[in-house]
Order: structure tokens, then C-alpha cells, then sequence
């Protein structure tokens, strides 16, 4: 049933300078009414306010009988601290400009309210704070070997009896289903300490140096647990060391004060998947369409088309087959022709899905089911990283059988970039395709040219068009359709026959269907766990507390400039950087939770996973050890804790640090995991060139980050303005789009928020109550083939081995200038010669350089000894630079402009428009190490920022 009640969502838009604490109280108090449950979200633009950013997940505020002023001062400083943070994980290059305010009422169900609101104290979301949990107590044994201590030793008759007591309720595990109590056994009546719960205990003596105890009910004889206890050595009479074994929880005793704490974590293996595949899936074709910007500003589609394995060639479609000029039927006639018996179950690629041609196609089906009345398209999306990476149609259509009276026509669109991630003209270049993308005047195209015929459009009209090119094209008779539609031809038969070819290698050479897998990294695993995993033994990490801890010290690589200028330089590059780190010994399915409760720690020596450690470091040019500090990955030089892999703690340790291990996951090793698929492909991209090179590199380099994804598959769904309202109170929301009045496409965390539904007013566990009565919960879409373990591992030796060639620089003398993750930029003198080779873990020679700046992470230019000039800046078009605006930026402290492709997606008016703007880069931008200066106030130089942290986390 359609909602046709108009969705109160509203927006106040503000500029940034003007975002003050009483600004902001006065928009609350004029805006947001009493009595009322208001969710918000906030976003955030720079320059001229045409792209907003999404400043964390929605927040929900109650307001009673009257205005919290102290809680909104809390909500306004989460908001700035939010703001800094989104800045950064967008690497802006300006400053924020404006505020936008996205606000709705909520209308909770009345039954999962808070019958008492009290003031609810706004968590700080960006900081997680540790709470010191006690891990044992001893209600029911003390903490001794010593059974005078257990209470009062019981003889004679009152043992009978107890004995027949145990006897008459014994249920014990099933080794031990002939449980006997001999005389030799000591019985004790035992207290808890807190007088709540009466005890018997038998105490059991194997040996000289373990004994069983048993504990039982005094009032019904019920057997509760048993201990057991292995004595080590006898330090004197009075101090004995001891282990307790109590289930799968391990205490180690001193005098009795516990002084580890050990628990066992049964990990199950990431399996393997043996088919044998006989042949391929050719039931695949491409879409593609074109669009130009009408006079509102947005852009239509006025062509667009399509091609299959069997079809004989595309099928177009052009606007001016509409007489109304009518893009969303033009569209809807193209799906229509689609949604037919001989494409069912196709899979239509798409080049650029998720950001381009998905926005069209979405609203306007949505649109057209909200027209008739009911879902006659019924949609079902797969999204990553907030972007739709496949889309399902399907239809219901009158079968012929008596027995089936409907079934479903289905096809499915997918976004090729997510497997061959190069542009279309790239792609047909490294696959040696015939047909070549064209060349095509896009922005000579609008509703009053879509048939025109004449002399060809000026130059300007053309993108990145070599001039004798554009010669060479004919003068007269220049027609758009005709041109447009071959264009499209090209395209559309172009990414068909690079699909088709890859498909046809991932079968011939892996024996797998490149159909099955949505990405690269997707496609790799599969081949990975289809053709090498022979010893099934990667440890699935499903369990969150756990995946929680180790993300903990899951970091990326590292990226510094540590001189910003220099001459005679040489920049070089690893050969496959993190396959060869997935060379070392991998964590197995064998863990176990320690924690030391002893001044010096655990023995690092002897561990092997991720721990938690108090760290001092001794001041070295460059740090080991990264943290995440506002946002930022920084290794800095002070006295700091955190969470790293224990291989990382050693080699800071041999450097010098002083390292103190407090708790974390032991794991056993596991050797060659992946050797067998790392050594065949680099084998292969090694001895291979053109497009099987590009596919060899391809599932080589994109292969071992997977087992880092969150264990809970997000959930993203179009929904009403009722669902919307439950899951924006109830759980954390990634992403929220406005697809129309009572339609939005939202992606957001299956679990339930404590947090979120506090906020919102509503009772968390009424929540869970009526949640677990649809099992959701119980049903949670989990990733089975991830482990943040192995790839925290594989990122870790390469920031070790990539930390040992910079110390190795340094120790001989040489400097370093800038490092990325598995690039090094040093002066020549410095270079190791045994650095450089083919093979992988050694170095190849990017480039010879005659003078560089470095401004930033990723913000560089190089100028090489050949006349070659490389800049690289993140998001920016690079030719919109020149050597020019590096020395004004690195001499004389100015800020430059320069310019970035600008994506504007509507989709509720089924909208893409990408122009070009101008950004402001820093010439200060650089602040993950602090900048050294000489007397004349040039920068020369860094060192480590220095960072002092004395607050445990866990």
C-alpha cells in the first residue's frame, strides 16, 4: 500500500563562519518543536555548496516540555568534532564552507518508548573508551592450593550423607559419567565470600602436582563446575604458582594473587571450495547510455542501448523515438525490451554502474511502480562502500502451467569498473580489442541539437581530442544522431568484447566464472580458495568482540613526506608488496585471550597475534609504531598505548622501544598459506605482457585486503517513511538518499543501537523484544570468508619490511624524502643495489629524478632527468598543475588553485552532472609529522610529532 502522506524532511542551511554555539541553539529552538522526536543529519560543502558530505551517522534528539540547552552545548561540540573528522577522511582541499542541517520528525512505535526519559548524556562517538573489567572472582574456590582455605574439612556421618546427596544429582560432563568419590577425597563445606551461596566441595588429588576440584550445591547436591589445578614449582613455603583450569578459562596463581588470565577462542577455518566448473557462463551483454544537460540544469538520457552473446548487434535507442521527447519513457521501453524470456537471468555489465548510470535508472523505476500502484519492478541492490554495485529487476509474468501460474523474468545490471577497474579506452587498448572507444562532442548535445545536421562542432566542444584528430573528421553533413549512436555502438561493443575475453581467461586458466563475483577481490578469493587452498586453516574471525579487538591494530600503509625538496633523487617501488608480506607466517585457528596482571607484562618474545601494549619510544628519525590520532595515521615519538601485532612489537622492541605487553589474542603460526597462489601469479604477470598481464597483476594486488571487511554485511534497502523512521531510531544509518516523497534508499547496520535507541526515546530492550520475535538478530548476514586477522598480519610485515629498507637508508648515511605504502624516494648515493630486481620483494625503478617537491600525502611533483615532468595530487586533475604552482607553494608559502572533476548526483530528479571546479590546495597541508625549518623559514626538514597518551583504553 503506497503512503501518500507528504514527508516532513526539511533542511537549514548555514554558513560555516557563522556555526556558532548560540547560533546553533537558536536554529534548535526555532525549528524543532516541544514534545516532539527529531532524527538529524549533517553534512558539510566547500566552495561553492554544490557537493554535501555526510558527517557521521544520524543522531536523535528528544525534546520534552521544554528546551535542553546544556544538551545541545554537548550536540554542538560532537558536531565540530565530527565536522574536523569528516574533513580529513575526505582530503579537502579547502576550507568548509557550509552547513546542511537535514532534519525529520520521527514517529517511534508508541509500544518501544521509554515510559521515563532522563537526561541522556550524548556519547562522544568518536572516542571509545575502555572499561577495566573484573575477570574473576572467587565465589567459588579461593585463589589457593591450599584446602585449608576451602572450609571445614567434613568426616564420618555428615559425609555419608553428602556423598549420598552428590550421588542421587551427579551430572557431570560425559567423560566422566563414572564419577566416584573415594575415600581418599576430601569433602568441604564452602561459604562465597559474600555469604549468598553455600558450596561442596571435592578435592581430588591426581598427583603431586594436579588436582581436580569439584563444586556442588550444599542445598541440592547439583553439580555446578569443576577446577583444575596444576602446581608449577613451589617457590617456598609460602608462594606456590599455580594454574586454575575452569572450562576454557585458564588462571595463573601466585601467592595468591592471579597474575595471567587465559581463555580459549575456538576459531573454525575459512573453508575451501573444490568445483570443478565445465563450462562457462555466457548468458552476459553490456548497457550503456549517453545524457546532456537540459535547461534546468540536470541531465537526461537521450540515448542508451544494449548488446548480448545472442544478440546480432545493439539494439539503440534514440530520444526522438519518443514524440514527447520523454527520457524516462525512452528508458523504461529500453528496460522493457529487456525484461523478456531470452534474457532472463542475463547479466547486463555496466561501466561505471554505481556512480553514473544507476541514478537514472533507479528513480525513474521507482517512479513508475509508485505510478501504478504496486511494485511492478521489483528492485533488489548490492552496495559497497555506499555506492550500488549491482542492481536485480525483476517481473512477475502468467506462466502457462497450471502448477507454476506466475513466475519471474530477472536480469541483472553490474558495474564492470569493480572488476577491471581502467577506463573503457584503456581497456580495449590492454585487451587489443578492434573497436576503440571514439571520441564524441558531449557538450554540443542539447534538447535543440538531437537532430541536428550540418558542419561538425568546434573544437572546444570535444574532450581530450588531439587536434589532428579533430581534422581529420569531415566538415559537412555532420549528423549528431547518427554520430551519437555509433558512438554508443562502439561502447557498448567494446566493453562486450573486453567482458567476454576476460570471462573467457578467468574460465581457461583458473576454471572459475568471472559471474560469480561482483569484484576483483571477490574473483581472486574464489580462485584462491578453488585452486590453492589446500590446507583449509585461515581462522574465520565471526565473533566481534574479537574482530573489534584486532581492528584495533589493523592499519594501512603509511604515507610521509619527510623532506620536501631535493635534487638526484630516485624513486622506487616494491614488487608486489603485500603479496610478498603474505609470505610470512600467518595466525591459525588456534587462540586464546591473555592477560598479564604483573608490572612487567607478558613475554613478547613468546607471542605471536595482536596485544595491547604501553609503548615508549626512543626518538628515532622515523617511527615504527602507527596510530590513529584525529582521524589521522601517524607514527609518532612519545609514550602511547594501543593494539599492534605482535611481530610489529618485536621490531620496534629491536629498535629500541620499550614495549610492555598487557593483554590480547594469541594465535598459533601457520606457514605457506598463500604461497602457492602469490608465487604462480607473480609467476605469470612476471612472464606474461598485455591484457593477461593486467589480470594476473589485477587478482595479485587485489586479493588479500577482502579479509579485511567487516564481519556484518550492511543492509541496504529502499523503504517507506514508517521504516525509515524505525531503522533511523533503532540502528546506526551509513547512508540515507532521498529517492522521493516516501522512498529512500538507506544502508545501514543490521544491529541493534543501545545508543541509537536512546537517543531516540525508545527502550532498547522492548526494541530487542520485538526484534528477536522476527529473528532478525539470530539471522545476520555475515561475511563467512573474512579474517581482519590475516590482513591486519599482511599489513603489518609490509610496514616492517617497508621500515627496515627507510632504517637501513638512514644507518648508511642516505636520506629519505617522501614513502608511500611500497614506495621509497631517497638521493642516488644511498641506493642498495641488491634493492633492485624483478624478483617480488625487491625494488623496481620508477623513476630518475632531477628535482622534486613534496607538499603533502600524495601531493608531489617530480621533475625526471629525461625533460618528463609526474605530478600527482589526490582528487586533482594533474595537467590543471604545473612545476609553477609547486615552487610557489614550497618557496614562497602561497596556496594555489587548482582543478577537480565535481560529481553532483540527484537522485530524486534521476540526475548526474560532472563539471570541473576549482580547489584551493595548502601549501600547509602537510601535519602528520612536524616540519623543521631553517633560518631563512624554509621548510627543510621533519621529525616525529611528539605524542604523549597516558590514558589506557582497554
Amino acid at each position: 500500500m503506497i503512503n501518500n502522506k507528504k514527508i516532513e524532511i526539511k533542511y537549514i542551511h548555514i554558513a560555516y563562519e557563522d556555526f556558532s554555539l548560540e547560533n546553533f541553539i537558536n536554529i534548535i529552538m526555532n525549528n524543532f518543536k516541544l514534545n516532539t522526536t527529531y532524527s538529524i543529519l549533517l553534512k558539510i560543502s566547500s566552495n561553492n555548496n554544490l557537493l554535501f558530505k555526510m558527517c557521521g551517522p544520524q543522531i536523535g534528539i528528544v525534546i520534552k516540555n521544554e528546551h535542553d540547552l546544556d544538551f545541545y552545548s554537548k550536540l554542538y561540540n560532537l558536531i565540530l568534532t565530527r565536522i574536523e573528522i569528516t574533513v580529513d577522511n575526505y582530503n579537502y582541499f579547502d576550507t568548509v564552507e557550509g552547513l546542511e542541517i537535514l532534519y525529520s520528525v520521527i514517529n517511534p512505535q508508541k509500544e518501544l518508548t521509554l515510559k521515563n526519559i532522563d537526561k541522556y548524556s550524548l556519547k562522544q562517538q568518536m572516542i571509545n573508551q575502555g572499561e577495566v573489567r573484573k575477570i574473576f572472582n572467587q565465589n567459588l574456590l579461593p585463589l589457593t592450593i591450599d584446602t585449608s582455605y576451602y572450609g571445614f574439612n567434613i568426616l564420618s556421618e555428615e559425609r555419608q550423607n553428602l556423598i549420598k546427596l552428590i550421588n542421587s544429582n551427579v551430572i557431570l560432563t560425559n567423560n566422566e559419567k563414572d564419577f566416584i568419590i573415594n575415600d581418599s577425597d576430601l569433602i568441604f563445606k564452602n561459604t562465597s565470600p559474600n555469604k549468598k551461596k553455600d558450596f561442596i566441595i571435592v578435592s581430588k588429588k591426581l598427583d603431586d602436582n594436579n588436582f581436580l576440584r569439584y563444586i556442588f550445591d550444599l542445598n541440592t547436591g547439583i553439580y555446578i563446575n569443576k577446577i583444575k589445578d596444576t602446581v608449577y614449582n613451589n617457590i617456598d613455603n609460602n608462594k606456590i604458582l599455580f594454574d586454575r583450569n575452569i572450562g576454557n578459562i585458564t588462571l595463573t596463581i601466585e601467592d595468591q594473587k592471579l597474575i595471567k588470565y587465559k581463555v580459549v577462542n575456538k576459531l573454525h577455518p575459512i573453508k575451501a571450495v573444490k568445483n570443478s566448473i565445465t563450462d562457462r557462463n555466457i548468458n552476459i551483454g553490456t548497457f550503456d547510455l549517453e545524457t546532456f544537460i537540459d535547461m534546468n540544469g540536470l541531465a537526461k538520457v537521450y540515448a542508451l542501448g544494449y548488446f548480448s552473446s545472442i544478440d546480432d548487434s545493439p539494439k539503440l535507442y534514440y530520444l526522438t523515438d519518443d514524440p514527447n521527447l520523454d527520457s524516462s519513457k525512452l528508458l523504461l521501453k529500453c528496460i522493457d525490451d529487456m525484461l523478456v524470456n531470452k534474457y532472463n537471468n542475463f547479466i547486463f555489465y555496466v561501466h561505471n554502474l554505481g556512480h553514473y548510470d544507476i541514478v537514472f535508472m533507479y528513480n525513474i523505476i521507482l517512479k513508475t511502480n509508485l505510478e501504478k500502484g504496486f511494485d511492478y519492478y521489483i528492485l533488489n541492490t548490492t552496495m559497497r562502500d555506499k555506492t550500488i554495485i549491482k542492481l536485480e529487476i525483476k517481473i512477475k509474468v502468467y506462466s502457462n502451467t497450471k502448477e507454476n501460474k506466475h513466475r519471474y523474468i530477472k536480469i541483472s545490471f553490474v558495474d564492470s569498473l569493480n572488476l577491471l577497474n581502467l577506463s573503457l579506452d584503456k581497456l580495449t587498448r590492454e585487451f587489443n580489442i578492434d573497436i576503440r572507444k571514439g571520441n564524441f562532442p558531449h557538450r554540443f548535445v542539447n534538447r535543440n541539437t538531437l537532430n541536428y545536421i550540418g558542419y561538425k562542432p568546434d573544437y572546444h566542444f570535444y574532450d581530450n581530442l588531439n587536434i589532428n584528430d579533430y581534422n581529420n573528421i569531415p566538415n559537412n553533413n555532420w549528423n549528431l544522431k547518427s554520430e551519437c549512436l555509433n558512438y554508443l555502438h562502439k561502447d557498448i561493443i567494446g566493453l562486450y568484447e573486453v567482458i567476454n575475453e576476460f570471462s573467457r581467461l578467468i574460465y581457461i586458466y583458473f576454471n572459475e566464472l568471472s559471474t560469480n563475483a561482483l569484484t576483483i577481490t571477490r574473483l581472486a578469493l574464489n580462485i584462491f580458495k578453488n585452486k590453492y587452498y589446500k590446507n583449509p586453516c585461515i581462522p574465520s574471525i565471526n565473533k566481534l568482540y574479537l574482530f573489534n579487538f584486532i581492528k584495533e591494530g589493523y592499519f594501512g600503509g603509511i604515507t610521509d613526506v619527510y623532506k620536501p625538496y631535493g635534487q638526484n633523487l630516485i624513486y622506487l617501488d616494491v614488487n608486489s608488496l603485500y603479496p610478498y608480506a603474505a609470505l610470512n607466517p600467518m595466525p591459525g585457528t588456534d587462540c586464546y585471550f591473555i592477560e598479564s596482571f604483573e608490572d612487567k607484562g607478558l613475554d613478547l618474545d613468546n607471542l605471536f597475534g595482536f596485544f595491547y601494549a604501553r609503548v615508549k619510544t626512543n626518538n628515532l628519525y622515523i617511527g615504527l609504531l602507527p596510530i590513529h590520532k584525529d582521524n589521522r595515521l601517524i607514527c609518532p615519538n612519545g609514550v602511547f598505548y594501543g593494539v599492534w601485532s605482535s611481530e610489529e612489537l618485536k621490531f620496534a622492541k629491536s629498535k629500541g622501544y620499550e614495549i610492555t605487553v598487557f593483554k590480547g589474542y594469541q594465535f598459533n603460526k601457520v606457514n605457506n598459506i598463500f604461497d602457492d597462489y602469490v608465487n604462480d601469479l607473480f609467476d605469470k604477470k612476471k612472464n606474461s605482457t598485455g591484457f593477461l598481464r593486467l589480470i594476473y597483476k589485477s587478482l595479485l594486488n587485489n586479493f588479500l585486503g577482502r579479509f579485511g571487511l567487516n564481519i556484518i554485511k550492511p543492509i541496504t534497502q529502499t523503504v517507506n517513511k514508517e521504516k525509515r523512521d524505525f531503522i533511523c531510531s533503532t540502528r546506526i544509518v551509513h547512508t540515507h538518499t532521498i529517492l522521493n516523497d516516501d522512498k529512500f534508499l538507506i544502508t545501514y547496520s543490521p544491529i541493534i543501537s543501545k545508543e541509537i535507541c536512546m537517543e531516540h526515546g525508545l527502550d532498547f530492550i522492548k526494541v530487542l523484544e520485538k526484534e528477536s520475535k522476527k529473528n532478525i538478530e539470530n539471522n545476520l548476514d555475515l561475511f563467512k570468508d573474512v579474517s581482519i586477522a590475516t590482513a591486519a598480519f599482511v599489513t603489518s610485515y609490509a610496514r616492517i619490511f617497508i621500515n627496515k629498507c627507510k632504517l637501513e637508508i638512514l644507518e648508511n648515511g642516505g636520506s629519505i624524502f617522501y614513502s608511500d605504502t611500497d614506495s621509497i624516494v631517497l638521493n642516488k648515493d644511498a641506493l642498495n643495489p641488491n634493492w633492485i630486481g624483478d624478483n617480488i620483494g625487491q625494488f623496481k625503478l620508477e623513476y630518475d629524478i632531477k628535482e622534486a617537491y613534496f607538499i603533502s600525502n600524495k601531493t608531489y611533483c617530480l621533475i625526471l632527468n629525461n625533460g618528463e615532468t609526474i605530478i600527482k595530487t589526490k582528487g586533482i586533475i594533474n595537467n590543471s598543475l604545473t612545476v609553477e604552482h609547486f615552487k610557489s607553494m614550497y618557496w614562497y608559502n602561497s596556496n594555489v588553485t587548482a582543478t577537480k572533476f565535481h560529481t553532483i548526483t540527484n537522485y530524486q530528479n534521476a540526475s548526474v552532472l560532472i563539471k570541473k571546479k576549482d580547489v584551493v590546495l595548502n601549501y600547509d597541508s602537510f601535519t602528520k609529522r612536524e616540519k623543521i625549518y631553517n633560518n631563512e623559514g624554509i621548510w627543510i626538514d621533519t621529525k616525529p610529532l611528539n605524542y604523549n597518551d597516558t590514558n589506557t583504553k582497554y
